[in-house]
């Protein structure tokens, strides 16, 4: 069999593959976290001035960022959405939910264009005083979106200090890393050939 049969076979076989569910797992402690994203490049914004960290936006209707942490609010009506450039796998920061007293807690939505709309089964609870969340999902997402839970009550305010970032390798990086291999398979099929 030639390299091209080669290619050709991987190419049809990874195409017959079922697409694979969604799966996000749920962190409170961050060095877990950061064990779990593994080699995975990290970013912290930590909130200390108005400049976020580079790809990274913040849309919201309420909040703002003053004293070291990002104070919102999210509402039936109200929520928050971080878009970050490149893609990421995992994202999570300190919440204190307790600004504004018992409120709904949060709801995590992960977003990537119209290929993904996955929303986070476990919300971040009412009683959270500034521990650490985080999610890593096994779908890479543009987007997280925090919108009102499903405790009893009609908003939520929280602040949010310490936001980790971890983004996936572009996809550039993985064309990059094929061409390479190609270069060597080729090198190597001369070789064999001159010998």
């Amino acid at each position: 069999m030639n390299f091209k049969s080669v290619i050709v076979a991987a190419a049809l076989a990874a195409s017959a593959l079922p697409a694979m569910a969604t799966t996000v797992t749920v962190y409170t402690d961050k060095a877990a976290w950061l064990s779990a994203v593994g080699g995975a490049p990290v970013q912290t914004e930590d909130f200390s001035d108005n400049t976020l960290v580079s790809g990274l936006t913040i849309t919201t209707s309420t909040g703002n960022i003053g004293d070291g942490v990002l104070h919102d609010l999210v509402a039936p009506s109200l929520s928050t959405t971080f878009d970050y450039t490149p893609n990421l796998i995992g994202l999570g920061g300190n919440f204190d939910l307790s600004p504004g007293g018992p409120g709904v807690g949060l709801q995590l939505t992960l977003l990537n264009g119209s290929s993904l709309n996955f929303t986070v089964p476990t919300e971040i609870d009412p009683n959270y005083t500034g521990q650490f969340f985080g999610i890593v999902s096994s779908d890479a997402f543009s987007s997280l979106r925090l919108s009102s839970g499903t405790h009893q009550a009609s908003a939520e305010t929280y602040n949010l200090d310490n936001l980790v970032l971890a983004a996936v390798p572009e996809p550039e990086t993985y064309a990059m890393l094929l061409a390479g291999l190609g270069l060597v398979a080729v090198a190597k099929r001369r070789k064999a050939k001159a010998a």
